[in-house]
């Protein structure tokens, strides 16, 4: 009898251990999947109202940001916050360059509404 309880003892404990680690690894990749941004580029140059070049330009600047993205995902701590500012701030600073103002405008709004639902700002941290 006492070796049951034991048994079932070491079997609970050992599906409790199993069961924390396979928590912990969804918790890191749910994280990790907040900062993967699959944009589509069509709807976004329909949004922005922009011509041909615009919106080549547009696409690739979106890729390279989706790329840092997702880099920042794999990473931990202040070096994630420090690459996400990081590729935010490259892509403005490339949309600026792409963009007129008013399109600049919209855009920036769009990506802090994107930013925001995802839990990626600040205040949410």
């Amino acid at each position: 009898m006492k070796k049951i309880i034991l048994t079932i003892v070491a079997m609970l404990s050992m599906t409790s251990m199993f069961a924390e680690e396979s928590n912990s690894v969804n918790v890191s990749n749910a994280v990790a999947d907040k900062y993967v941004m699959n944009i589509n580029s069509k709807s976004l140059s329909r949004a922005l109202g922009l011509d041909y070049e615009e919106a080549n330009d547009v696409e690739a600047i979106c890729k390279n940001f989706s790329e840092e993205m997702q880099k920042a995902g794999s990473m931990t701590g202040e070096d994630r916050d420090k690459a996400f500012k990081k590729a935010v701030n490259k892509n403005l600073s490339y949309m600026h360059a792409v963009l007129s103002n008013d399109q600049y405008r919209r855009y920036v709004t769009l990506l802090n509404v994107t930013i925001n639902n995802r839990g990626l700002n600040k205040e949410d941290k």
